[in-house]
């Protein structure tokens, strides 16, 4: 591949250029065009904010350096200019063609996989070495960056030979880049500033989840904070007969007999996980669809997003909800005919205790569905 200068010098040289009939022959109409075939020619190169920060005189060591893969190995077949990236389980991921510079072969390992550190679009990165032993001592060898579709996403320019390259966290949680260079008989550590930030394991924030009836269909989806994607699991324990969890969290199905289950759910994503010990209670079947208590209708049962309060005599009664832990989620006073909007509670089995003048006349369960 030609660099710029030698494509612009050939252009130079060319006596004249036609469009249209028309001869250019100022250099400007010559720079134009020198500058659109050198688009055309090299590999595409993408921005990034990576900002040299500081240059050390020699070599400083980090003790705070980490190699963030994201569970994926690289592995250069660099004799060919391709790049295998391989997942978890050692299936084929991609494979990544590159363009060395011209002169230059690539040499060494893929070094620093990374990901969401040095970009933040979320694909993968890695460094590669590249060696012309016929250049000037000072510039022997380059390095690149590159994404996982073979972008180029920033030239470290030349120097004699590489020493180490590696990132490191600072106080506020950021990350930098170091790269230690030989250059003109002397050790230098470049400093970059880098827009990426840590990948964040998992933190199950459920904590109770609701109950259930035998018969009745059940839904009920864990979430925690952390990097997607998160893969849920059970870890110890099992869920109430007839009921299922996904991948994706979701708790579902029909249960098949009145149980209280124990279990442990466990998170995980690409950087670590988190485990949560929960329980699931299913009760028996009610039966119902309406309860009269006192000349008093409810209905329906189960129900949606509304219960419906029918009366007689009224006298000072109220209907309060309760969950299947004791918690009151619901307070309210009713008349002759009262509705009820229960949209926000979540789906399971709640006690229903009507009270008058004070005393409890009532009190049964509803589900919600």
């Amino acid at each position: 591949m030609m660099e710029t200068s030698k494509i612009y010098k050939r252009v130079m040289e060319a006596e004249t250029i036609s469009k249209n009939g028309t001869i250019l022959k100022n250099n400007m109409h010559r720079f134009i065009y020198c500058i659109a075939i050198s688009m055309l020619l090299f590999p595409k190169i993408i921005s990034a904010q990576i900002n040299l920060e500081h240059t050390f005189d020699g070599y400083i060591a980090h003790g705070n350096s980490h190699f963030y893969t994201h569970n994926y190995y690289a592995t250069g077949v660099l004799s060919t200019n391709q790049v295998k990236i391989y997942k978890e389980d050692y299936t084929l991921y991609k494979t990544v063609s590159i363009t060395p510079p011209e002169g230059y072969t690539a040499s060494g390992s893929v070094l620093c996989l990374s990901k969401n550190i040095v970009t933040t679009d979320n694909k993968l990165s890695f460094f590669i070495v590249f060696q012309n032993g016929s250049a000037p001592q000072n510039q022997q060898s380059m390095i690149r960056l590159y994404d996982e579709n073979g972008a180029i996403v920033k030239d470290f320019g030349y120097f004699h030979f590489i020493i180490g390259v590696s990132f490191h966290k600072t106080a506020d949680n950021k990350f930098r880049l170091s790269i230690a260079k030989h250059i003109d008989g002397e050790h230098k550590t470049e400093i970059y500033s880098l827009p990426g930030t840590p990948p964040s394991s998992p933190t199950i924030t459920t904590t109770t989840l609701p109950s259930g009836m035998v018969g009745v269909d059940y839904n009920a989806v864990l979430s925690a904070t952390g990097d997607a994607p998160i893969v849920w699991s059970i870890e110890t324990g099992s869920l109430p007969g007839g009921l299922n969890l996904s991948s994706e969290g979701v708790i579902d199905g029909i249960p098949t007999e009145t149980e209280t289950s124990s279990f442990t759910v466990k998170a995980t994503n690409s950087v670590g996980n988190d485990t949560k010990e929960l329980s699931i209670f299913i009760d028996e079947e009610t039966g119902i669809s309406m309860l009269q208590i006192e000349e008093m209708k409810i209905f329906p049962n189960p129900a949606n997003n509304r219960l419906i309060i029918e009366c007689e005599n009224v006298n000072s009664k109220k209907i309060m909800l309760y969950d299947m832990i004791g918690n009151e989620v619901l307070n309210q006073n009713i008349h002759d005919k009262t509705e009820i909007n229960i949209s926000n509670l979540q789906k399971g089995i709640y006690i229903v205790s009507i009270v008058s003048e004070n005393k409890v006349i009532g009190s049964f369960k509803i589900v919600k569905q």
